[in-house]
């Protein structure tokens, strides 16, 4: 029997041995199966690659939801401005993986427009460059500045203090042979050196987009940049930071020259090779020969002697100034002195040569692309180089012993001379390349700063009157730009403007899924009214109940409202409260003396003081539950924003205020603290604006009168003529 039992259970454990031996069996087969699989996988993995992106594998290797980057994107955005329904067909026919069209838009809503390098702009970039050719990505960088508001601006939708800022600087890419611009940079203040230059050209480069010239005009910060790069008449080039076997051509823009040309003339005049002069007096007769109801040219007329501040840098004007009726006018009026109108005709030759639009003119070679005509536009340049090398420009020289003021002869040329003299010469070296490149021939226009002042000038269009944007409305206006925001012409602008330049790369990407509505200066409602009923923070847990850890410092106590002032800015936050959550915090007024108001002290009748004051009735008197919190949170805002540089570059400032608040008052309702910030940052902003300008104020009054009570002769300025204008005008 033992024996008996011993065998079945040795055939037992054979049994299950056997099955272990063929499931591991199993399991090696399959193994086996899977590394090949895995091999071939990865092989096929390998080669998708080269066609669809990480994620777009991802798809189809089985995973159902991925998180699209900026570069499919961007790539979906330039697929869907071809053709909405071809894309839509692709994605839903054809079954390729594709981000569906509400993830296009959620991402244009979420474009953001920060200052500085716009790194979502070059992606956008990047993914056009897939539908243009090598030698249609040449391109040009032109950068200029543009004036903005000096005032200081709560910025709603990223919850920061923007400004005090003067400029705003714009750098935009252009096709240099095919009609393509797009920005790629600005920010406020920042004047363009060399690092931040090579960091542009690198970064262009880097997308595919070889840059072979830049462009600006003569400001003294643009000159320095020169000077830092090496740049002279006889050295017109930079060393590419990508590949240095090439070089990048600098220009100067030709109009602009032309503007300082015009007005040298006009305040100061110019002395030729032959001791010839041109001056006022010069216009004033070519004005008197012009005629009055048939005029030779229309550009010689009184008015253009008395243009003066943004009307004198008008490029329409200055054209029609160094016309060529202009120098046929010259050489009628002139005879005896041909030079006159030698010197009208060459300007304007210049001129026609450095603005040409289309590859041939058949009435006029020297305005066709530059290379077409090459011996008659080269004649142009060489008669202006002349002009430009032997010319001298007068200035006023105070004699030292009886204190007059004479005009005398410059012994060297001046920056915009050295400029014209750089651009020519650059010009014929970017020709140069180009017929390297295979390009014949090249447009001059795209040498010019007319597209980047077509920007300036369409974002100025935005506020129709308000023509002069603060920092905050500058970054948005630029940001409807370039989410292609149906925009019309400028009626008034300083460049001839080209009605299809303004389309940008990222404009055509983008349209038909950018949000329609407009966001200057408008915060995020919903995003806002999410966060202030979120649960308090583990910070705000910890600080309960515990003082606030910042001393009361003076700029506190003298930032801090009146008690006056509490009472009425409660009665208003107590009505905004009513009118968005229907909760009542206060009692309706009526018309009520002053000396019969209500209230058992008189410090109750200090705080409502002002309300009854301005109470035709219906005025909100708020509670003293409203009074009392509106006093506690005024106490935590004047801690945390006594000046201005306590909030400098910082931002979710209204996140930081509430979180003070809540901290060490957790039982004010936050429907109480979110109007009190908005209104409060909003005074505070306006208050720093008022203190900067009666600090300016005080400073040119302070000028003034120490320029008056000195004995020596003052020269009226233009800055004299204002303080003089503001101190009749206060008076």
């Amino acid at each position: 029997m033992e024996r008996d039992w011993e065998i079945k259970k040795l055939k037992r454990e054979l049994t299950s041995e056997q099955k272990r031996n063929k499931q591991l069996q199993t399991q090696a087969h399959n193994l086996t199966r899977n590394a090949s699989l895995l091999l071939k996988h990865e092989k096929f993995r390998s080669k998708l690659m080269g066609i669809f992106s990480r994620r777009q594998i991802d798809l189809i290797g089985g995973k159902k939801r991925v998180k699209w980057e900026v570069e499919d994107i961007a790539q979906a955005l330039a697929m869907k401005s071809i053709s909405p329904k071809a894309y839509q067909t692709l994605r839903l026919v054809w079954k390729l993986p594709l981000p569906c069209v509400r993830t296009l838009v959620n991402w244009a809503q979420r474009f953001k427009c920060r200052s500085g390098i716009l790194s979502d702009v070059l992606q956008v970039l990047k993914a056009e460059g897939h539908n243009l050719d090598s030698f249609s990505k040449q391109c040009v960088l032109c950068f200029d500045e543009m004036s903005v508001s000096s005032e200081i601006v709560w910025d709603k939708s990223m919850d920061e203090i923007v400004g005090p800022h003067s400029h705003a600087q714009v750098v935009l890419v252009i096709g240099l042979f095919s009609k393509w611009k797009q920005p790629i940079f600005y920010d406020f203040d920042t004047p363009i050196d060399k690092k931040l230059l090579n960091q542009l050209i690198f970064d262009t480069e880097c997308l595919g987009f070889p840059v072979m010239a830049t462009v600006s005009d003569q400001g003294g910060s643009n000159q320095g940049l020169g000077t830092e790069l090496g740049i002279s008449i006889k050295h017109t080039s930079l060393e590419n930071p990508y590949e240095s076997n090439r070089r990048i051509w600098m220009f100067y823009d030709a109009h602009h020259i032309i503007k300082l040309l015009k007005s040298h003339l006009i305040d100061h005049g110019l002395v030729l090779s032959n001791s010839t002069l041109i001056n006022k007096s010069t216009i004033l007769n070519l004005i008197c020969n012009n005629g009055t109801e048939f005029c030779y040219s229309s550009g010689m007329t009184l008015e253009i002697l008395e243009l003066a501040g943004a009307e004198r840098m008008k490029v329409g004007p200055v054209l029609k100034f160094f016309s060529l009726k202009t120098a046929a006018l010259a050489e009628l009026t002139y005879p005896q002195q041909p030079e006159i109108g030698k010197f009208f005709r060459t300007v304007y030759e210049y001129i026609q040569v450095f603005s040409s639009r289309i590859p041939f003119d058949r009435e006029q070679s020297i305005q066709s692309g530059f290379g077409n005509a090459l011996s008659e536009q080269n004649g142009v340049l060489d008669r202006m180089t002349i002009l430009m090398e032997s010319m001298r420009v007068r200035f006023f020289k105070k004699d030292k012993v009886t204190g007059i003021r004479h005009l005398v002869q410059r012994k060297s040329i001046l920056p915009f001379q050295r400029g014209a003299l750089l651009s020519m010469s650059s010009l014929k070296g970017l020709l140069n390349d180009a017929n390297l490149l295979g390009a014949k021939f090249i447009l001059t226009s795209r040498l010019l700063q007319d597209p980047i002042e077509s920007l300036f000038s369409v974002i100025r269009s935005f506020g129709r009157t308000h023509d002069h944007p603060n920092p905050s409305q500058f970054k948005y206006r630029l940001r409807l730009i370039l989410l292609g925001s149906k925009v019309r012409p400028p009626t008034a602008s300083n460049v001839q403007f080209d009605t299809c330049s303004i389309s940008y790369v990222s404009s055509k990407l983008l349209e038909g899924v950018k949000n329609e509505a407009s966001i200057e200066g408008r915060a995020n409602s919903t995003k806002m009214a999410n966060f202030y009923k979120k649960k308090e923070s583990r910070e705000t847990k910890r600080l309960n109940n515990k003082s606030f850890p910042i001393p009361l410092t003076k700029a506190a106590e003298l930032t801090r409202l009146p008690d006056r002032a509490i009472g009425f800015l409660a009665g208003y936050i107590a009505y905004a409260v009513k009118k968005r959550t229907k909760k009542v915090y206060g009692e309706i007024t009526r018309k009520t003396p002053l000396s019969e108001m209500p209230g058992d002290s008189s410090n109750s009748r200090e705080d409502f003081a002002w309300i009854y004051a301005l109470s035709r009735g219906g005025l909100l008197k708020p509670n003293d539950l409203m009074l009392e919190s509106v006093r506690r949170c005024e106490e935590i805002f004047s801690l945390l924003i006594p000046t201005l540089e306590s909030v400098r570059n910082v931002t979710g400032i209204s996140r930081k205020v509430f979180d003070g608040i809540i901290s060490v008052y957790p039982d004010i309702d936050p429907d109480i603290i979110n109007p009190f910030i908005r209104t409060r940052l909003s005074m505070r902003v306006r208050f720093w604006n008022k203190e900067r300008t009666n600090s300016k104020h005080t400073k040119l009054k302070s000028k003034l009168f120490c320029s008056s009570a000195s004995s020596k002769p003052v020269h009226k300025s233009r800055n004299a003529k204002k303080v003089q204008h503001f101190i009749k005008s206060s008076k």
